[in-house]
């Protein structure tokens, strides 16, 4: 649980990861008129514990973080990935 404080290149060697995770997305106030996104991981179906999910991690980003992240987005998606969005906000 951390706030990103920047986002660097990454060189590890990585796959798709076999299994998937519900991801919680909301906006957290700095109690200074600005807002992190935080996006919280509640681990696996297997991970559960009698029916319960139970957070496993969370990430908050502030604005200049969560740009980096877009850029990475766009650079895997395209320009207009944003428009996809689906779900809640």
């Amino acid at each position: 649980m951390a706030r990103v404080e920047r986002i660097e290149k990454g060189d590890l060697e990585s796959g798709v990861h076999p299994t998937s995770v519900v991801c919680a997305a909301q906006l957290v106030s700095d109690g200074q008129g600005s807002f992190v996104v935080q996006l919280a991981s509640f681990g696996s179906k297997a991970a559960e514990s009698n029916g319960k999910r139970h957070v496993t991690q969370t990430y908050q980003f502030d604005r200049f973080a969560a740009a980096t992240l877009v850029s990475y987005f766009t650079q895997a998606f395209g320009d207009d990935f944003v428009s996809e969005a689906r779900g809640d906000m």
